[in-house]
Order: C-alpha cells, then sequence, then structure tokens
C-alpha cells in the first residue's frame, strides 16, 4: 500500500474500497498479493524479529490471538487452539502448533478459494473471522490486522512457501 499510495499515487480509500473482490469483480489488490506472494515460493517462511517495533507488533498479535471479546466472548484461540475442532465441514487448523502454522500462513494464503470462485488474501481470512466472531469490522490494512499477521506469520518461521494456495 505505501509503494501504491507514495509512488502510483493511489488513495488509501481507494485501496480499501477494492481490497476485495466479489462474484462479478475480482481484485487487483488480492491478484497483486497472489503474484508478490508466489515470487518467494520455495524458501522458507523467515520474519526477523530484531526491532524493537516488531517485536512490539508481535506482542500485540498475541495478546489479540488470546483475548476473547464480542458478544461471543470468542478469540482466535477458540477455534484455533485445539486439535479437531471443525465449523461445519471445514477442519480447523491448531495455530498453536508450529507445524500447522508453517501450513496454514506458507501455503494458505493468499488462496483461490473454491467456494468464491477468485482468490482471498490472509487479510481477507482475518476480516471473515471477525465478523464470524460479530466483531467490529476489521480495517484494512490497520494496526490490529498488522499485529495479528505479524504474530501468525512470525510463527510460521520455518515454513516452505508454496503460493498461491487453494481452499474451499
Amino acid at each position: 500500500m505505501t509503494c501504491m499510495i507514495d509512488l502510483q499515487g493511489f488513495t488509501r480509500e481507494d485501496i480499501i474500497r477494492d481490497r476485495f473482490g466479489s462474484l462479478d469483480k475480482d481484485s487487483d489488490m488480492e491478484a497483486l498479493v497472489s503474484f508478490i506472494g508466489s515470487k518467494s515460493n520455495g524458501m522458507r517462511m523467515n520474519v526477523p524479529m530484531r526491532h524493537a517495533k516488531e517485536y512490539e507488533r508481535y506482542k500485540a498479535g498475541e495478546y489479540i490471538f488470546h483475548r476473547r471479546a464480542g458478544p461471543l466472548d470468542f478469540s482466535c484461540a477458540t477455534c484455533h487452539s485445539e486439535e479437531g475442532k471443525r465449523i461445519r465441514l471445514q477442519e480447523l487448523p491448531n495455530m498453536t502448533d508450529p507445524k500447522q502454522v508453517q501450513i496454514v500462513i506458507s501455503t494458505g494464503w493468499p488462496a483461490y478459494r473454491g467456494t468464491q470462485a477468485t482468490v482471498r488474501t490472509m487479510q481477507h481470512r482475518l476480516y471473515d473471522c471477525n465478523w464470524q466472531m460479530r466483531l467490529p469490522d476489521l480495517g484494512y490494512a490497520s494496526d490490529m490486522s498488522v499485529a495479528l499477521t505479524s504474530y501468525l506469520n512470525y510463527r510460521a518461521n520455518g515454513g516452505v512457501i508454496q503460493l498461491p494456495g487453494v481452499r474451499r
């Protein structure tokens, strides 16, 4: 987003308005994230934690992952911290297990969603989880989404990147 705003002249509002595709229109942002992600295929996830701000985001993401909130009193960990949990027919990964985090993050998102006939990003997945927990809208590229993504990506260190993935 920084390059798109600073170098290409897009506004933040334009990017956010067109961040997700729909059944009748694909999203350039989701296509761009997929293309860029695929350029790391074969590499291992290697999110550094050298700067104080990186660690600060990681800790904020860890807090968000475990914090219960909203009318259902859910957290990310409610669904993603134990083995064998499902929603309908969908198995839920245990994101506290390093091996499962590596698989989900490094080979999962962005992904082509068969049920939606388009590519979706991790940002969309987090947005959708928040919506399913009946939490307020997760702002696109918001501090909260960046923190949660930082936490999950760091925990996936070592996973071999193979993107885009394919999801139901």
